[in-house]
Formats: structure tokens, sequence, C-alpha cells
């Protein structure tokens, strides 16, 4: 991982300019590196999705960016999940959100983002009966990821008529 390099050099006690130096490419002419380019996300953030990948790669099917519709509460939900990983024994369903401001804590975040995960995690439910569902939201710019647990989000329930 791109971090753990850095944490070497400054463990070998190389220059400042070297070990807080951002990375670059010498394969493209914009500014940005090529990891803001074509993951859009810098590499610190980038080693927590690639350490998870490796943590969860032998016992999950990952789903990326995975279309979801369901009726759930009498609703129709339908939407784009982020990251859906789908275990022998539970859901794991994630949304990736990209603004400047992430929330601090669980009270913080916004409602329709609680609202979307409810939704989304209503319809996994009714998809995946025999398996409980977990949610989360990764907050990019800081980045945060908060799991949201159940009690929280049965306040935001989809209900239909």
């Amino acid at each position: 991982y791109k971090t753990q390099v850095y944490a070497l050099a400054r463990h070998m006690g190389l220059p400042d300019e070297i070990c807080g130096a951002t990375p670059t490419t010498d394969t493209y002419s914009l500014p940005q590196g090529q990891d803001e380019f074509y993951f859009a996300l810098p590499y610190a953030q980038m080693d927590i999705a690639l350490w998870a990948l490796m943590y969860f790669a032998m016992s999950w099917s990952w789903w990326l960016v995975i279309p979801l519709t369901a009726v759930a509460g009498g609703l129709v939900v339908s939407g784009t999940v982020d990251r859906l990983c789908i275990g022998a024994d539970r859901i794991l369903v994630a949304d990736f959100k990209t603004g400047r401001n992430a929330p601090a804590d669980l009270d913080s975040i916004p409602a329709a983002h609680l609202r979307q995960m409810a939704a989304y995690r209503a319809a996994l439910r009714i998809i995946f009966p025999d398996r409980p569902v977990e949610a989360a939201l990764v907050y990019t710019s800081a980045p945060v990821l908060h799991a949201l647990p159940d009690a929280l989000l049965d306040g935001y329930m989809p209900m239909g008529g």
C-alpha cells in the first residue's frame, strides 16, 4: 500500500520533501495523480478500500455499482448500490458519499442518506430473506466509515399505503 511506502520512508529518515510528496505519474499529463484520475480517491483513502477488499476477498462475493429494485413497505425501492457484499451468513451494503462535509458521528448523518440506506436494507432483506443485512456509509472526503445500526435505520424504513 502507498501509505506503507510513505511510512517506511519516514522510518528510514528520508527528507520531508520525499515523505510528504504527492504521488505523481508519468503516464498522464493532468495535474492530478493517476490515483485520483482513475479511482477518484487519493492513495490514503484507496488503501482503506484495498485493505477491505483483501480482507474479505476470500469469503465474500463482491458486487460493485449494482442496480437494485424491490417492493418494500408497499413502495417500489429502486436505486444503484455502490458496494454489495454477499456472504454466506450476512449481506453488507455500502454507499459512498463524495461531498465535502463528512458527518463526524451518526447523529450528524443527513436524513436523506439514512432514508436511502434504510430503503436499500429493506429491499435486500426481501431479496435475501435468510440473511441479516448490514449497512454502512463511506464519506470519502474524511475518509470515514459509519456502520449504520439497525435501530437507527428502523426509524427511516420506507412505508407505503
